[in-house]
């Protein structure tokens, strides 16, 4: 594997079998399954090392805000696994089973099997459910390495067929009838590059990938874009909303149930979801947000202990010591020697929220306007979109937690009386940052933009990588699956190859 910066290099063009525009979560994880010496591997970033913010308005919000469109801080080697707290969930059957995914849950099994085989982890991830108040509860869990980029590229060192090509921006993509010919591309100083390849696959995230289709297909009268009238629609994100308020009554039976537990050395994160029992039934899950003094000791502390690992000297060992830490520490420590849990500190109350998929809707969408950005792509204009059918399964949801803490004797959960009236509740929603469709898979190129194999429909090289694939987006985070359909595009582009 070799790193080049595209400011400094001579070349004016490239050639390979493969081309990967954005070095990302998904990016970097395509490149590392595709590190076999037989193909020549190109993957591009438009960022470096460092964190490349562009200080302009990227993504205008016209419809509900949305806050994580505004946020350009993933222009990185390693894009927003650099940012993300590596926390991964799979989605359920009935997810599946909702909207056309070009494979069948069973499959998508095997590729989570498989994930878990390559990332080396052992997860329990099986939901279990309380009949007596029609919830369930399961765990999400988090990587030792949440940044991806790093974790696979030691793993690439070695391989020679990968050349990964910094402070490179794509721009457009030059057909020849159906097939993408070469890639026109400038580096941070306007230079520009071509690259020539059998087949590019788009790894830009949700939000980029989908300015850059609709870029490109405004540029030149052959493109076979153009046809597609789709691109941009049904883009989604996951609805959270802070609901209500939990007076603990029993603060051991709290423990028990959302403590975080350490098993075969991963950290599982408990969760409480509802029951999906038909196709309209949106997927939600449900857990606590706590600011405790407490927990913010043990996390800054956590912080010393691993800057005294870096950098072992006399003051870090005595931050750490602080005796405004100590007997947190002390206490974390035991705890876990004891339960096999990480320790929780927490007050009398804590926030309950709620975390719903959205129902995918054509008229929530991205699209441009005339407005150049530097890179010389055009402004994105997001009308976020939600429908009542969240709201109203969100109240339903809402009235079997209260009921499963009141009758569990865990607490006594009030609701936010004003988050039951609609319009407080458009208002209170935020998004979660796993933004999602706007490319999705489809029989036809008439329902979507992609195909079963996520090729683009009307062209003959030309993939896509990523949640913006998505028809629905499930309970919950939505990395894991981008990345099981990254591990199914890989087989079917090394198949043709």
């Amino acid at each position: 594997m070799k790193i080049v910066d595209a400011n400094k290099e001579k070349n004016t063009s490239y050639n390979a079998d493969i081309v990967i525009i954005g070095a990302g979560i998904i990016g970097g994880f395509l490149t590392f399954l595709l590190k076999k010496k037989k193909y020549k591997v190109i993957l591009i970033e438009r960022g470096n090392k460092n964190f490349n913010s562009f200080k302009e308005v990227r993504t205008l919000n016209k419809g509900t805000y949305h806050a994580s469109s505004q946020s350009s801080k993933a222009f990185t080697l390693g894009g927003k696994s650099s940012l993300w707290g590596g926390q991964l969930s799979e989605f359920r059957k009935e997810d599946i089973e909702k909207n056309f995914w070009g494979l069948q849950y069973n499959e998508l099994k095997k590729l989570y099997n498989s994930l878990y085989r390559i990332l080396h982890l052992k997860c329990n991830d099986k939901i279990i459910y309380n009949k007596n108040f029609n919830i369930g509860f399961y765990f999400t869990y988090f990587l030792k390495e949440p940044n991806l980029f790093k974790y696979f590229k030691n793993q690439m060192l070695n391989s020679k067929n990968i050349l990964i090509i910094s402070n490179l921006i794509a721009q457009e993509l030059v057909f020849k009838n159906k097939k993408v010919e070469f890639l026109k591309c400038k580096n941070s100083k306007n230079n520009l590059i071509n690259i020539k390849a059998n087949k590019f696959v788009l790894c830009l995230g949700t939000i980029e990938n989908i300015r850059f289709l609709l870029t490109n297909k405004i540029l030149s009268k052959n493109n076979p874009l153009k046809k597609l009238k789709l691109i941009g629609c049904f883009f989604q994100d996951h609805l959270a909303i802070i609901f209500g308020k939990l007076t603990i009554k029993s603060k051991i039976k709290f423990s028990n149930l959302f403590e975080n537990r350490l098993l075969n050395g991963i950290i599982h994160n408990p969760k409480i979801c509802n029951v999906i029992n038909n196709k309209n039934r949106l997927s939600m899950t449900a857990s606590f947000i706590s600011q405790s003094h407490e927990n913010k000791l043990v996390y800054a502390a956590k912080n010393n202990l691993s800057n005294l690992k870096k950098n072992l000297n006399i003051e870090n060992f005595i931050k750490l010591l602080n005796l405004k830490y100590f007997k947190y520490v002390v206490l974390y420590i035991f705890h876990y020697m004891i339960f096999k849990r990480i320790k929780l500190f927490f007050g009398n109350t804590v926030k309950m929220h709620i975390i719903s998929e959205q129902t995918p809707l054509l008229d929530s969408k991205i699209t441009i306007n005339n407005k150049k950005l530097k890179d010389g792509l055009n402004q994105a204009i997001l009308n976020w979109r939600t429908d009542t059918k969240e709201f109203d399964q969100i109240k339903i949801f809402i009235k079997k937690l209260v009921l499963f803490f009141n009758q569990s004797r865990i607490g006594k959960l009030d609701v936010n009386k004003n988050i039951l009236k609609y319009k407080k509740f458009k208002k209170n929603i935020t998004d979660t940052n796993h933004a999602s469709g706007g490319l999705k898979i489809s029989r036809n190129s008439k329902k979507g933009v992609c195909d079963k194999n996520f090729k683009v429909w009307g062209t003959s090289n030309l993939f896509v990588a990523g949640s913006a694939l998505f028809p629905n987006s499930g309970h919950s985070n939505v990395t894991l699956t981008a990345m099981a359909l990254t591990l199914k595009l890989s087989k079917h582009i090394l198949k043709k190859e």
